[in-house]
């Protein structure tokens, strides 16, 4: 028999909206790297940031929309989630980059 969690592991393992998730969070911290080597001013960093990382951005919203509209949220919703989830991803990038600036620091 298999257990709960088990099943639970396999279907959130199979979430196709991971690997371009995670493809998404390495081009921010990539940029967020390459900006602090080439101590770029944060106002200039959050300029910079959308369009450094658009294409990947688009394929993460496109793959998460779909994969919850296929699972039975209706699209305005899964749409409003994977902003927001960005959004979030945007903001902590943003905060990490003028801490690391401010600091003189680069992540570890």
């Amino acid at each position: 028999m298999i257990s709960i969690a088990l099943v639970t592991m396999l279907l959130a393992a199979a979430n196709p909206s991971d690997p371009p998730r995670k493809a998404y969070l390495q081009c921010l911290d990539q940029f967020m790297r390459k900006s602090l080597d080439e101590r770029m001013k944060p106002d200039d960093f959050e300029k910079a940031m959308g369009p450094a990382c658009a294409e990947k951005e688009g394929v993460l919203k496109k793959v998460a929309i779909d994969y919850d509209v296929k699972d039975g949220v209706p699209r305005k919703d899964a749409e409003q989630y994977i902003i927001e989830e960005i959004g979030d991803f945007q903001s902590n990038i943003r905060i990490m980059y003028r801490d690391y600036f401010d600091s003189n620091s680069k992540p570890g």
